[in-house]
């Protein structure tokens, strides 16, 4: 038997290979897998070095009773695994994982519609299960994660959490030529050196939590799915990937979801007291988190004082929006207050600021899309260069969430074809064309309609980029 883990490209915005960070998820299960089966034979296939058409070529060469694992890590990228879907021999077996199968009902579809196996969620011990099953000393409704398709029927097992401690520490370098991306990589669009993409304490890459009302955004409605780690986990993790990589090893990048999960001021003090005593944060190692203003994420000195003690220097915050009326449209569960607030504990912390805002919430105008551009001005008078990245980009709706769902009832109100919004092949622009004739109504009628607004949406996106003190490599997605 015969094992590859693709990740493909993503179909356009070739200005994100630049800014790319290696597919590390693989390379976990990758090394839990060999581990568990040293026999069998494992690669990795990392799309964005060797493209799209390569591998097309290698799908095309698997020799039979393979296992083709595809990660689809965003709707950006799935368009290509499909692709390499259609290519791949009748004899090799397909399964398919990653966050775009996590999305709400996007792996129950992908199973409906394409027929093959699907594995949401951590999947290091789900595909040695996988394995167990293949190889007949495990019934297929034992593999935890699964989705699959019984009599035509869509059958999903049990969502289960690997206790990360008793994985072995990923041998990236054996699978991936992480020195490509050291020689590639846009370090100034992430502010520093090179560095890994750390799990998140919650499992869930993205920030997915809103408001405590509706305990989502508009982005997912996966919700608490995911489970948090251990904090002793999480410092061995810093060390082992120190004193392993070196300088690539140095800096981290972290997302939380305090509300979700717990992971708030009490568990990154605990991050603190298991750190090793040759870990030295700000010395040998850096980390910069992903969060958001208000409730409990970074809302108080003593939560700053925390960050900071375990070696945080940049907060990468989704304000998306300034309006108290968009932020409560996008279900964001803060206010500008809290924005302010944030700001204010970042300059008594000397923390570095990227900030990040969605243009196209559904109470939006152009004035409050403007609004945008003098918080930032404002942002620069209380801590100047440290804000050091400015992001905006028209809203995009990903399948399988709640917006997702707005537009699909909508459009079968209407009488729209629902095939150009299936949640495993979506066509991603015309969603987001309708989003804001749809649902972005003000903002449409003042610019001419949701083409226009999109484009002004865009060109404030533009306005905001040139604002940061470091340069930010543009993208067609934002």
């Amino acid at each position: 038997m015969k094992i590859v883990l693709a990740v493909p490209p993503v179909v356009r915005g070739s200005s994100f290979v630049g800014a790319s960070l290696p597919p590390l998820g693989v390379c976990r299960i990758a090394t839990v897998v060999n581990s568990q089966f040293p026999d069998i034979e494992v690669e990795v296939w990392d799309g964005v070095l060797l493209g799209q058409k390569e591998l097309l070529r290698r799908t095309k060469m698997l020799v039979p009773d393979s296992i083709f694992g595809l990660s689809a890590h965003t709707s950006l990228n799935w368009t290509n695994c499909l692709e390499l879907v259609q290519s791949t021999p009748s004899s090799v077996r397909i399964v398919i994982g990653g966050i775009h199968a996590d999305y709400s009902r996007c792996g129950e579809s992908i199973v409906r519609r394409l027929g093959y196996d699907v594995i949401q969620g951590r999947a290091e011990s789900s595909f040695c299960e996988y394995i167990d099953f293949l190889e007949g000393r495990r019934p297929k409704h034992a593999v935890s994660n699964l989705i699959y398709l019984e009599d035509g029927v869509v059958k999903k097992n049990s969502i289960v959490i690997p206790s990360q401690a008793t994985l072995p520490f990923p041998d990236y370098r054996r699978y991936l030529s992480l020195d490509e991306y050291a020689k590639n990589f846009h370090s100034n669009f992430l502010t520093g050196d090179i560095g890994f993409t750390m799990i998140s304490p919650e499992g869930c890459k993205w920030q997915a939590m809103g408001s405590k009302e509706s305990k989502y955004c508009v982005f997912c409605d996966i919700g608490t799915k995911f489970s948090l780690h251990e904090p002793k986990f999480f410092s061995d993790w810093i060390l082992d990937h120190v004193r392993n990589y070196g300088n690539f090893g140095k800096v981290f990048m972290v997302d939380y979801a305090d509300e979700a999960t717990g992971a708030g001021l009490k568990w990154w003090k605990a991050v603190k007291e298991q750190m090793p005593q040759q870990l030295k944060p700000h010395e040998n190692f850096v980390v910069k988190v992903y969060t958001k203003s208000g409730h409990g994420f970074f809302d108080s000195d003593e939560m700053a004082q925390a960050l900071w003690d375990i070696g945080v220097e940049d907060i990468h915050v989704g304000f998306e929006a300034v309006t108290d009326d968009d932020l409560k449209s996008l279900q964001k569960g803060s206010t500008r207050r809290d924005h302010e607030n944030l700001v204010r504990i970042a300059k008594r912390f000397n923390f570095r600021i990227i900030a990040a805002f969605v243009l196209g919430a559904p109470t939006a105008t152009k004035d409050s899309l403007q609004e945008c551009v003098r918080f930032v001005e404002w942002m620069k008078g209380e801590v100047g260069d440290k804000v050091a990245v400015v992001a905006g980009s028209p809203l995009f709706v990903l399948p399988g969430a709640p917006a997702w769902d707005m537009i699909k009832k909508k459009a079968l109100e209407k009488g729209i074809n629902l095939d150009l919004f299936s949640n495993d092949n979506p066509d991603l622009y015309r969603a987001r064309e309708l989003w804001y004739e749809w649902f972005c109504p003000r903002l449409c009628k003042e610019c001419g309609g949701p083409v226009e607004a999109i484009e002004y949406a865009k060109s404030l996106g533009k306005t905001l980029a040139k604002m940061g003190s470091l340069p930010t490599p543009e993208n067609e997605f934002g």
